[in-house]
C-alpha cells in the first residue's frame, strides 16, 4: 500500500490512499504499514502541524515507518529539512520500528 500526504493535490497513479490534514496522515501511519509514503510539507493553513511533523513522530517511534520516504513538496525550506529527517530514517529504520514495537507492547 501506498500512502499520498497533500492537502491539495491529486496523488498520480500508485496510491491506494490519500491524507489531507495531519490528523488523518497520523491515523493511517498509527493503523498501517506503507511501502511508500509521499509527503508534502504544508498540510493546511499556517500554523497547523506539518510533513516535518509527521516524520518527526515517525523518528520518535509514534508511528510506523515506511519502506520508501518521497518528499514531493514546494515549499524549499521544507522539502530540505525533511529530506534531511527521511534520510536519517532510512538509515536507522530497523531501530525505529524497534522502539515504536516497544511502545506498542507497553
Amino acid at each position: 500500500m501506498n500512502l499520498w500526504i497533500d492537502d491539495v493535490r491529486e496523488p498520480p497513479p500508485g496510491y491506494d490512499a490519500v491524507a489531507r490534514t495531519y490528523d488523518d496522515a497520523y491515523r493511517l501511519l498509527q493503523r498501517y504499514q506503507y511501502e511508500t509514503v509521499s509527503f508534502d510539507h504544508d498540510l493546511g493553513d499556517a500554523g497547523t502541524s506539518t510533513g516535518y511533523d509527521l516524520l518527526c513522530a515517525i523518528e520518535a517511534g509514534e508511528l510506523r515507518c515506511p519502506d520508501r520516504i518521497l518528499i514531493h513538496s514546494m515549499n524549499p525550506v521544507g522539502h530540505r529539512i525533511m529530506r534531511l529527517v527521511a534520510e536519517r530514517l532510512m538509515e536507522r529504520r530497523a531501530e525505529i520500528e524497534e522502539r515504536r514495537r516497544e511502545r506498542d507492547a507497553s
